[in-house]
């Protein structure tokens, strides 16, 4: 992972504090899938989705160099990443916990550096409040999603 900002880090730590009190592994999948489907629809009217698509294949790319499960995700052509097909999700199920929130923690950061260099910060306030606004219990009454923003319930 390139050199990154403290400031996503912090984000991203108190982020994982409010996201792991769910501690099922399918529970912090779903969290997971919001908190990139709200990074996505925050950062796509900005960037574009041929932007955002670029940015999702290599931070998809750089996770699953250092995590061979995450290649269980599937990069959508719009760039967003599929994770709730049955058999990607029993396979990432079947990882250990601690693995997955390290995973997620790095995918997170590394997203985050990504999209704020490339808009020299002015998107790091409203990618990190969207962070913030997810806690676990908020998450529970979202419609599950099949890719990032694209609701399925």
């Amino acid at each position: 992972m390139a050199m990154v900002d403290e400031v996503h880090v912090k984000a991203v730590d108190a982020w994982l504090v409010r996201a792991t009190v769910s501690s099922s592994t399918r529970g912090m999948l779903r969290t997971f899938e919001a908190a990139l489907s709200g990074i996505w629809l925050r950062a796509v009217r900005t960037l574009g989705r041929v932007t955002l698509d670029a940015v999702a294949h290599r931070v998809l790319a750089n996770a699953v160099d250092r995590f061979p499960f995450l290649g269980a995700l599937q990069p959508l052509p719009s760039g967003q990443i599929h994770c709730n097909d049955l058999h990607l999700e029993t396979r990432l199920v079947a990882v250990p916990y601690g693995d997955l929130v390290r995973s997620m923690r790095s995918v997170l950061i590394e997203l985050l550096s990504l999209l704020s260099s490339l808009t020299a910060d002015i998107l790091t306030p409203e990618l990190h409040a969207e962070l913030a606004r997810m806690p676990a219990r908020e998450l529970e009454a979202r419609p599950r999603t099949s890719a990032i923003g694209v609701a399925t319930s």
